[in-house]
């Protein structure tokens, strides 16, 4: 499956509509060359670069990230105005606070609300909050 996903990114990237993204063509397939090796590499376990504890936390909060880029970069446009436009802004202060909102969003929301859905639909019998793993009516044996 990771093949198929791989051979359509690589026909998007040669024949998708880059004008969006406003940057050349030529550096639009180099982005995702790069990400498709990187994907192809995380896939079939070569990239130990991939599983360093920075990326991983990043692709912890990727979620949050996904949901919160947006209104980041217009909260700080709005803030910042014609400055949230130029390149270097972008990554000393977007990047970052789109990451930490995240960082934020995952610890704060996501993992509270995960912790509380998993309550809701285990039964109570099945759980032991002390131990996990070892249900009240088997003692852990």
């Amino acid at each position: 499956m990771t093949c198929v996903a791989l051979i359509l990114a690589v026909f998007y990237s040669l024949f998708g509509r880059p004008d969006w993204a406003h940057i050349s063509p030529t550096l639009y397939f180099f982005f995702n060359a790069a990400f498709i090796t990187a994907v192809w590499a995380a896939s079939s376990d070569r990239a130990s670069l991939l599983a360093t504890p920075l990326l991983v936390g990043v692709g912890v909060c990727s979620y949050s990230l996904y949901l919160l880029h947006v209104p980041v970069k217009l909260v700080l446009s709005h803030l910042f105005g014609q400055l949230s436009g130029q390149p270097w802004f972008v990554i000393a202060v977007l990047f970052p606070a789109a990451i930490g909102t995240a960082v934020v969003s995952r610890r704060y929301i996501e993992q509270p609300v995960q912790l509380w859905v998993r309550k809701l639909i285990t039964p109570a019998r099945m759980v032991d909050e002390r131990r996990p793993g070892i249900t009240p009516t088997t003692g852990g044996r």
